[in-house]
């Protein structure tokens, strides 16, 4: 199989939207608009799936909407909007990854179907007739260490499914909100971090994105910004942590090399 390339760039856009209705009255639409791209890929959009519809026709009515709302009212969900002129030519889309995943690697003799996070609404998958693309918005341990356990299972499981997608023609984009520092670069306080052992900057966590690496995925920011420091892409409420831009870089596009 070969794939046909695009008859002018395309542009991807991620974004942690902290809630999208939110986020719509903060003047999200217009910066859609001035950013114009072909696919936006959001993340924790905290609306199911009719809200989604609605607020989609009503403020982007030139993109196609691929949905995956969490059960649960008002968290999590992503939502991948690809522009209808955009002649990327979808062939499918999906919101599970369990036919391609290894269940045996659940941790502490757990074994959660998969579909726990589809419920979750932590991914979204699409393929086009140039690239698989998937949207994540990975879980955070924060919480307490059933979560963050239930994190490393959502890794291991997302990990096989690459190694198996990879075996197809087509290249593969991966980008959202992964809830991991890479290097110490990546985070305001590393040696702090490290010794408060903080989720998202945990060794595990950053060993996990050095397997991503060495399946041939490439940190897209750093191509064109190299070891450039104190670019993150999140920042705390508390300390006025965005004014003094003491930051995380838990955000990322990772492609394919053959893409990069």
């Amino acid at each position: 199989m070969t794939t046909s390339k695009p008859s002018k760039a395309l542009r991807l856009v991620s974004w942690n939207v902290n809630g999208v209705r939110a986020c719509l009255a903060k003047g999200m639409q217009q910066t859609i608009a001035s950013l114009n791209p072909d696919i936006l890929c959001l993340q924790e959009i905290k609306a199911d799936a009719a809200i989604m519809s609605e607020l989609v026709t009503q403020n982007f009515p030139n993109y196609l909407l691929f949905n995956s709302s969490a059960l649960k009212k008002g968290y999590s969900g992503v939502a991948t909007l690809v522009k209808k002129d955009s002649s990327l030519l979808l062939e499918e889309s999906s919101s599970t990854i369990s036919k391609s995943s290894n269940s045996a690697l659940a941790l502490k003799n757990s074994n959660p179907d998969i579909k726990f996070f589809a419920d979750e609404g932590r991914f979204s998958i699409i393929k086009t007739n140039l690239f698989l693309l998937l949207n994540l918005y990975i879980p955070s341990g924060t919480s307490g260490e059933s979560r963050q356990d239930l994190k490393y299972v959502f890794l291991d499981h997302l990990l096989n499914y690459l190694k198996h997608a990879q075996t197809e023609a087509l290249p593969i984009i991966i980008c959202g909100d992964f809830n991991i520092c890479h290097k110490p670069i990546d985070i305001h306080h590393p040696k702090q971090a490290e010794k408060q052992k903080l989720t998202g900057f945990l060794p595990q966590e950053r060993a996990w994105i050095d397997q991503l690496i060495s399946l041939g995925f490439v940190d897209c920011f750093r191509i064109y910004a190299g070891e450039i420091e104190k670019v993150y892409s999140w920042w705390s409420y508390r300390a006025a942590a965005r004014s003094k831009n003491l930051g995380w870089r838990i955000d990322y596009f990772f492609c394919s090399k053959a893409l990069a």
